[in-house]
């Protein structure tokens, strides 16, 4: 974590594969029980936008949608770090699931 504010936070995360490193920074801005907003600060991509969106089903439930929208700066990244980043993506969504279960959990 770079920065944290009250509805905003600046994070850089390091991806590696064979030797190779790369780093992507990204903000993102929470609206209070509606969303949190990913995007591109600094990285290997053209394009990264994404993020979390809270759709109210009941007053103590939800239905949690994440999206990701990215393309690397050039196929030659994308080659090397585009199935990598597939499964970061999958493991954001299954440790955001993780935490979840573990605050909201009644017991």
């Amino acid at each position: 974590m770079l920065e944290l504010g009250p509805t905003q936070m600046t994070a850089a995360v390091d991806v590696s594969k064979a030797g190779i490193s790369k780093t992507f920074t990204t903000r993102n801005t929470l609206t209070s029980n509606q969303s949190i907003l990913m995007s591109l600060v600094d990285g290997p991509f053209k394009k990264l936008i994404g993020g979390w969106k809270f759709i109210p089903l009941s007053p103590e439930a939800c239905k949690i949608e994440f999206h990701l929208d990215f393309e690397f700066t050039n196929k030659l990244i994308e080659m090397a770090f585009g199935r990598i980043f597939k499964e970061l993506a999958a493991n954001m969504v299954q440790a955001f699931t993780s935490r979840a279960k573990e605050v909201y959990s009644a017991g």
